[in-house]
């Protein structure tokens, strides 16, 4: 999955930017995920240049990945009750709640 070298993660070392992590393949970092899971990183891939969206929610906070990227998204279940999903950056629509 892509994502942009602007684009910040949280990590042990304070938020860094994607495109600041590492210049070589070995890295050590400690990554912040959903549910204030901690995973550690050791190998940094650059995948290349593919084509890219942005997604801006309105209040201006942005992303932006290549369409395979997943981003959590809240929505409502069909039994009425607010839940957490993973949605490609090519599958969200207007409306979708992104979590931050």
């Amino acid at each position: 999955y892509c994502i942009v070298g602007r684009e910040i993660v949280v990590t042990n070392k304070g938020l860094i930017k994607i495109g600041k992590l590492s210049k070589s393949e070995d890295i050590s970092l400690e990554i912040l995920s959903h549910n204030q899971k901690i995973n550690t990183a050791s190998k940094w891939f650059d995948c290349g240049k593919h084509p890219v969206k942005t997604v801006t929610t309105k209040h201006g906070f942005e992303i932006t990945g290549t369409e395979n990227h997943p981003l959590l998204v809240w929505q409502t279940g069909r039994d009425n009750r607010p839940r957490f999903v993973w949605k490609l950056i090519g599958e969200l629509e207007k409306g979708d709640f992104l979590v931050l």
